[in-house]
């Protein structure tokens, strides 16, 4: 006995959860016959006057639109005239059938939903027979509500409640105080849902008995069984799909486009050079551009312009040292690839095509020595200094950088710095001026060039010594110089 209650309450409970797994909604065009039982409640204004009583009945409705419907009732009571309390009291006890009949309106408020609040209202009679006595009929109003809970698309569980407002015009019995009654109606049933339109969820036109992809969103084309179209057959549905034309075979993403792994713009399918870094310029065929054709690309190309047929190295570019001295040619720097090519080269090439194994300075340019005598005289030309003053300027600066190849060349040497002017001015100012630019030149040799301090003097000659007339302004400019006097030679 208790295996079988068992088995009873788990084949309930199953019907139960298949009932709450099936879509449910009211439906247009579709018929409504709901059997019911409930209770009527009789106001207690009449001379006739009768007890509550249980009533059941039927209602026929056919639903307009998926919000409102019309419906028929028809109902039935077995009652009696009430003891307690009716003037007539030779009548009580007295067995009365109750006929209720009345066509109204159905409002739904939420017809998609499974639980699905209503009201209603509509117009009607109810007829009074009375054992032993004739008929009465009288019109009715009425209005009320209730609820439908579906369990599937064709069943519901229905609760409902009127207030029916009956007019006594009719009636072969006075009333007692009024000709207006009001009577209250309780009841439930279930709502059977014949015809109409298959369910279609998703509306797409295929019923939900037959569509394999009920949760299609609206205004989606759909095939024979209610999936969306997917015209280049991807997976991926045409109204997802950014690029619907893709061929047969190939892998695509989330929106239906080939897969780029390398995010470059071509697909993968169609892609000579799957791996390119990101932010890469490719050609149509997915590879890095190589504008100038010497086979390194241009995103690693630091030598973007190379003339076609030029050998390069990784980098794009030509040897950093064509003429093999050491010294790097031009474009390095112009480049600023001077700290890359460091470990070949170092400077700048003034002089690119020197010939090789020619020993070069740190320009490059081939070393000429300067081999010097004792009272060899070297004039140093443009050396500058501040106008009137012992203050070299710096374009002055270069030459006497220059000078230490006379000290490389002849080691040992020592040079006496020899400073002239012109003729304006007094012999003593020019005296103690041309001292003062000696010996400002000696200080930058000593310490910008690393000339020893034992291997220089200074001495200012003043106007004595001219090259050229001072009484012109060019003769005046080569007075004003600076003279290396060799004093000896090692």
């Amino acid at each position: 006995m208790k295996k079988r209650r068992t088995m009873v309450r788990v084949c309930a409970v199953s019907i139960l959860f298949l009932f709450a797994s099936l879509s449910a909604e009211i439906r247009m065009r579709t018929v409504d016959v709901s059997p019911y039982l409930g209770a009527y409640f009789f106001q207690d204004n009449l001379y006739f006057n009768l007890n509550h009583a249980p009533m059941y009945g039927l209602r026929l409705g056919y639903n307009i639109t998926d919000n409102w419907g019309i419906e028929a009732t028809g109902g039935f009571a077995s009652t009696t005239s009430k003891e307690d309390y009716s003037p007539w009291s030779m009548y009580q006890g007295t067995k009365v059938d109750f006929w209720l009949f009345h066509l109204g309106a159905l409002y739904h408020f939420f017809p998609e939903n499974r639980v699905n609040p209503y009201i209603a209202f509509g117009v009607g009679g109810y007829n009074i027979a009375p054992d032993g006595f004739d008929n009465n009929m009288d019109p009715l109003l009425n209005y009320g509500g209730g609820f439908k809970y579906y369990f599937n698309d064709w069943i519901a569980f229905r609760a409902d409640v009127r207030h029916i407002m009956s007019i006594n015009n009719l009636d072969q019995f006075d009333s007692f105080e009024t000709d207006f009654h009001n009577n209250l109606s309780f009841d439930i049933g279930l709502n059977f849902t014949f015809g109409g339109p298959l369910p279609d969820s998703d509306g797409d036109g295929v019923p939900d008995r037959y569509d394999r992809c009920p949760d299609t969103p609206l205004g989606v084309q759909v095939d024979e069984h209610g999936c969306p179209i997917d015209s280049d057959g991807d997976g991926v549905p045409d109204y997802l799909d950014k690029c619907p034309n893709t061929p047969p075979g190939v892998e695509v993403d989330e929106h239906g486009c080939p897969i780029d792994s390398d995010g470059d713009g071509v697909p993968d399918y169609r892609d000579k050079c799957p791996d390119t870094p990101p932010g890469v310029q490719v050609d149509e065929h997915g590879c890095p551009i190589d504008s100038d054709g010497d086979g390194v690309p241009d995103y690693l190309d630091k030598c973007p312009n190379t003339p076609p047929g030029t050998e390069v190295d990784e980098h794009g570019c030509p040897h950093p040292d064509s003429d093999g001295d050491g010294v790097c040619d031009p474009w390095v720097s112009e480049l600023g690839l001077s700290e890359l090519y460091a470990h070949i080269c170092t400077g700048i090439d003034r002089c690119p095509d020197t010939p090789p194994g020619t020993e070069v300075d740190e320009h490059g340019c081939p070393i000429v020595r300067i081999i010097l005598q004792k009272d060899d005289t070297i004039e140093l030309e443009n050396i500058y200094f501040e106008l009137g003053k012992a203050d070299l300027v710096p374009s002055s600066f270069e030459v006497l950088n220059e000078a230490r190849n006379i000290f490389r060349d002849n080691p040992g040497i020592r040079i006496q710095i020899e400073g002239h002017t012109d003729s304006q001015g007094s012999r003593a100012y020019n005296m103690r001026l041309s001292q003062q630019r000696a010996e400002s030149v000696m200080r930058y040799l000593v310490d910008n060039v690393g000339v020893p301090q034992d291997q220089l003097t200074a001495v200012g000659f003043g106007p004595d010594r001219p090259v050229a007339d001072n009484r012109t302004v060019e003769g005046r400019a080569r007075n004003r110089r600076i003279e290396f006097r060799v004093l000896s030679v090692d």
